[in-house]
């Protein structure tokens, strides 16, 4: 005899003594009656007992209950221990729902140092508008262009929104007024607005000492991200945030023709969660790495 019965015989008798029913035994092991009754007479060859009665209805015999109990406490152990695996798993892997242009701009390409740093966590992105919506079950965290006004959620503001005009450098060189930097210069050029942040370009003005200003001159897209790619090609100017265009100002892909920038205070980039998740070993290594920026950026 094995030192050990086989564990899918043990694991259909703990089955069919736990729902003391062929049909429902046969639905959760998908096997059939015959199959079934196959494992459990090699399982008694095995022990050297009977463990059912053989009269209708099913019961076990006494040796039955006796084996049960300690199979019910085998499987049970079993299962706790591949809850706690799947949740020690799922605790280094995150899924956050962010902003498109943030996405984009800003946390897709800083990824790969986040991952360095904590090559254990596995991030999982999820790009959506500008303006999403509140965190649901599907996702362990939001980044988003605004504070919730929900009082159950955590919300930590990432860093500073501060905007500036950027444009091609192309377009500067065609618009040869612009290199005073002054924002009256503006009035002659296309500026490109959006409708996820509408007041960013009439605030700015508004702090530059521009209260006149016609904004007819102007083509708007749905999103930051489109302006921005639009700027990029000389078709206007765009108002972005700073940190989102730090690369491209820095290689010169953009330039910031005036040197203005204004703080939009609490209109900024947020990341939303339940205060839940700061249990989870991998969201809590993410979101102080992602406060970490305030200081870089």
């Amino acid at each position: 005899m094995q030192d050990f019965p086989p564990l899918q015989c043990v694991h259909t008798f703990e089955v069919l003594a736990r729902l003391m029913s062929y049909h429902l035994a046969i639905k959760e092991l998908d096997i059939g009656r015959v199959e079934i009754n196959s494992q459990i007479q090699l399982l008694e060859r095995e022990l050297s007992v009977r463990l059912f009665e053989r009269a209708q209805p099913l019961t076990l015999t006494p040796d039955g209950q006796r084996f049960f109990k300690v199979a019910t406490v085998a499987f049970d152990a079993f299962r706790k221990a591949m809850i706690e695996f799947r949740e020690s798993q799922s605790a280094w892997r995150l899924q956050i729902r962010a902003a498109v242009t943030f996405s984009n701009c800003w946390l897709a390409p800083k990824l790969t140092e986040f991952h360095a740093g904590n090559p254990a966590v596995q991030v999982v992105l999820d790009a959506h508008a500008d303006h999403v919506g509140l965190p649901g079950v599907s996702v362990d965290a939001e980044i988003c262009f605004a504070p919730s006004a929900r009082t159950d959620l955590c919300c930590d503001k990432i860093f500073r929104n501060l905007v500036t005009p950027v444009c091609a450098p192309a377009y500067l060189v065609s618009h040869p007024a612009l290199t005073h930097g002054e924002a009256a210069t503006l009035r002659d050029c296309t500026l490109l607005r959006t409708l996820t942040r509408p007041t960013d370009w009439p605030d700015w003005l508004r702090a530059a000492g521009i209260s006149d200003f016609n904004l007819t001159n102007t083509l708007t897209y749905e999103s930051s991200l489109v302006a921005l790619r639009a700027a990029k090609r000389g078709h206007g100017i765009a108002i972005v945030t700073l940190a989102m265009v730090a690369r491209e100002l820095s290689v010169g892909e953009l330039v910031a023709p005036c040197a203005l920038t204004l703080d939009k205070g609490d209109a900024a980039y947020y990341l939303t969660y339940s205060p839940s998740k700061l249990t989870m070993p991998g969201f809590a290594a993410f979101r102080d790495w992602l406060l970490s920026q305030q200081r870089c950026t």
